[in-house]
């Protein structure tokens, strides 16, 4: 039964680590565009089965003079069409007055082969020709793209007035960046060694002994990138008189995202050894291997971590609080808010892509909570596991270790959080455990009341106990000095011993305050 399981573990973290989506019937190349047999421009479209060719929306747009606002994060584009009617490009389709101009969605590109081709919306030539008021025939044959257009466009002028301020910000295209990183890389590996020796001597009448004792651990941490996600693998070594390189097991986990194709809600996930749930009154999931599953962003970067990549020619302009815009450098198109002076307490940070032309994109919205990591006022978000237990986060370990005393476990739990207000969180979690696998070793682990039930108090013996457990709390920070908190929290379980099968119930209710204070400024010396 063991190894059953721990096979279907390993087999799912390899195929949710491995399988890669099937490639989509279309691709894009790099081609032109002949505009009135005067002027050909490079653009990248997009070619399918069947002899069809989609033509890109903003490289046609910034050519024939059509104002839009995109949107990145939403993936929506409004604009305005060369007759001025009012439009909308969605992953569902394009409106014009709410009438969906083409049966086929809508393909976006997040990044080209051509460099300035970023988050590109690929649409038919059929629809391109009502936006932007020309006649557009394209060849499969050629992979071209043929336009007639009546109206005087700046493209077709020859010469072109450009205005540079040379002490404002600028884009600066022609540095040279590094090579892209591939699908799989090797970003980091530490190694962490400790030794210990224990020297004991004793004396007394007529005897004398002496204990000399020399153990320690090395463990190896290799993190990267896998993917569109990141993963970690943790090896550990034992260190011992009888046995100097005693395997201390594996410990892997893989950490991804992934956007609901009909609702456009993003869900985050770790496979593998999960993160759990932690607060001050339990740690829950905390010691098994299995998944985990947020709808919100559980590793969110600070604003000053914020950086990305825009066109090489565009320039990046930053508003944070709706304070006054902030246009940044950008280097090859990178960007980055690490040098960008930022206030004491930031709660919204707007990064837009200001093109070549002028038009402006919006590249990412963040908000922050200016109490913690907590849901805002009126918001709903949670997370949910489900792995095994008893292995306490290492496989294949070897030696007589502790952790073979463990019976085995199924355990699985969710975390519910409202915000009341943005300074008031209501949190219900819930969590149960089976046995599946019994071990007649008197060997046991022992925690502190977390992972699971509540009914033997604040040491207990959980190698023995499965049940349920609902814990809930409300905090409460004071908004004039987020020092002060309060906290309430009220819970109940059922605990069934398989010693001597007895099912009991548990319950807990607690109240605490909490007020900190850096005394720093008031420090002196002597």
């Amino acid at each position: 039964m063991l190894n059953r399981i721990k096979n279907i573990l390993i087999a799912t973290a390899l195929c949710a680590c491995l399988t890669q989506p099937a490639l989509a019937a279309f691709d894009s190349t790099i081609s032109y565009i002949n505009i009135n047999d005067k002027v050909y421009e490079d653009v990248e479209l997009m070619v399918g089965d069947g002899a069809i060719i989609l033509v890109p929306f903003k490289q046609l747009a910034n050519l024939f003079e059509i104002q839009y606002t995109a949107n990145r994060v939403d993936k929506v584009i409004n604009f305005t069409t060369f007759d001025g009617q009012n439009g909308t490009i969605t992953e569902t389709g394009v409106y014009i007055d709410n009438h969906n101009l083409q049966k086929r969605r809508p393909i976006f590109l997040r990044q080209g082969i051509m460099d300035n081709v970023m988050n590109e919306a690929y649409i038919t030539a059929e629809t391109a020709e009502k936006i932007f008021g020309v006649k557009l025939t394209t060849d499969y044959s050629t992979l071209t793209v043929n336009a007639k257009i009546d109206r005087t466009v700046s493209i077709l002028k020859t010469s072109q007035n450009q205005i540079a301020d040379d002490k404002g910000p600028k884009a600066y295209p022609n540095v040279v960046m590094p090579k892209k990183a591939g699908k799989i890389t090797l970003n980091r590996i530490g190694i962490h060694n400790n030794m210990i020796n224990d020297n004991l001597s004793t004396t007394g009448l007529n005897y004398r002994s002496h204990n000399d004792t020399v153990y320690g651990n090395t463990s190896v941490k290799i993190t990267g990138d896998l993917f569109s996600g990141k993963y970690r693998i943790e090896n550990n070594l034992y260190h011992y008189e009888n046995n100097s390189f005693m395997y201390g097991g594996l410990s892997a986990a893989y950490m991804n995202s992934y956007t609901t194709k009909k609702t456009g809600e993003k869900y985050w996930y770790e496979l593998g050894r999960v993160t759990g749930v932690r607060d001050v009154d339990a740690q829950l999931g905390t010691n098994i291997f299995g998944v985990q599953v947020w709808n919100y962003d559980y590793q969110k970067k600070s604003a000053d971590k914020l950086s990305g990549y825009v066109k090489p020619t565009s320039l990046v302009r930053v508003t944070v609080n709706d304070n006054e815009p902030v246009t940044l450098n950008t280097y090859a198109g990178y960007y980055t808010l690490k040098d960008m002076i930022l206030p004491k307490n930031v709660q919204t940070v707007k990064v837009e892509e200001v093109n070549e032309d002028g038009t402006v994109e919006v590249v990412k919205q963040e908000r922050y909570q200016l109490y913690g990591n907590r849901p805002f006022a009126e918001e709903q978000r949670g997370s949910a596991f489900a792995g095994v237990w008893g292995y306490q986060n290492r496989l294949f370990r070897d030696g007589s270790n502790i952790y073979r005393g463990n019976n085995k476990k199924v355990t699985a739990g969710v975390d519910y959080q409202y915000g009341i207000k943005d300074n008031v969180t209501f949190e219900s979690k819930l969590t149960g455990d089976k046995i599946y696998e019994k071990n007649n070793s008197k060997v046991f682990y022992t925690i502190p009341t977390n992972d699971t039930l509540l009914v033997t108090g604040t040491q207990k013996n959980v190698n023995y106990l499965e049940g349920a457990t609902s814990l809930n709390s409300i905090e409460y920070i004071n908004k004039k000095d987020p020092n002060f908190k309060a906290r309430g929290t009220f819970g109940g379980s059922i605990a069934h011993d398989i010693r001597d099968e007895a099912t009991k119930p548990g319950y807990i209710v607690k109240g605490s305050t909490e007020y900190t204070k850096n005394l720093d400024k008031y420090s002196w010396k002597c």
